[in-house]
């Protein structure tokens, strides 16, 4: 897929994602603020990768990608776990999440997805954090053979926008599932599969 087809696919999905998620939620009491809270943030970070990538900024969006993977796994970990007084918590920023790589064994554990999630943070951790904290990845990409300037692979290009998709998709199915809206989160489901 070109990065312009990527882009095209990302706001087409965007909007259909947030047309999907919005609707009637049944409260759950602190868990529904907190699954609403991080569901809206996943889809704006989602919106502003998907700008910045179309305003050719590809090392911002990138830096912005690992919000997007901790947004779904702290969003999957406290409706699987959270306690009612760990979601106040949470709410408060009084709240010690386990390390990422514990968080996403226990995502696996709680949803029955095998190593999934594991798999996931094995094959891009380290590459995220790199984009996030300006390390080898996004410093190489600054330069190209005879200039400093921006030089991101098309994989990275595309990359960042496939895994926001994704990322804001599953935690907007996540919420809706857990407030009991299974046709919308289904519907979620097929837009990313599509």
């Amino acid at each position: 897929m070109t990065l312009e087809e990527s882009l095209a696919r990302a706001e087409r999905d965007l909007s259909a994602i947030w047309e999907a998620f919005h609707g009637q939620v049944t409260s759950l009491g602190d868990k529904t603020v907190l699954l609403l809270g991080y569901t809206s943030v996943a889809l704006e970070h989602y919106e502003a990768i998907v700008f910045l990538a179309r305003n050719q900024l590809f090392g911002s969006a990138l830096a912005l990608a690992r919000s997007a993977y901790e947004i779904m796994w702290r969003a999957g970990w406290a409706n699987a776990y959270a306690t009612p007084e760990q979601l106040r918590k949470i709410l408060n920023d009084k709240f010690d999440f386990p390390s990422a790589a514990n968080v996403v064994e226990d995502l696996d554990r709680a949803y029955g997805t095998g190593a999934f999630f594991q798999d996931i943070h094995k094959s891009s951790w380290k590459h995220l954090n790199s984009y996030t904290h300006t390390g080898k990845n996004q410093l190489i990409a600054r330069m190209t053979a005879t200039d400093v300037e921006a030089n991101y692979s098309a994989y990275e290009k595309v990359f960042v926008l496939d895994a926001a998709r994704i990322c804001a998709g599953m935690t907007a199915i996540l919420t809706l599932k857990a407030h009991g809206r299974l046709e919308s989160a289904s519907q979620i489901e097929r837009i990313l599969l599509g």
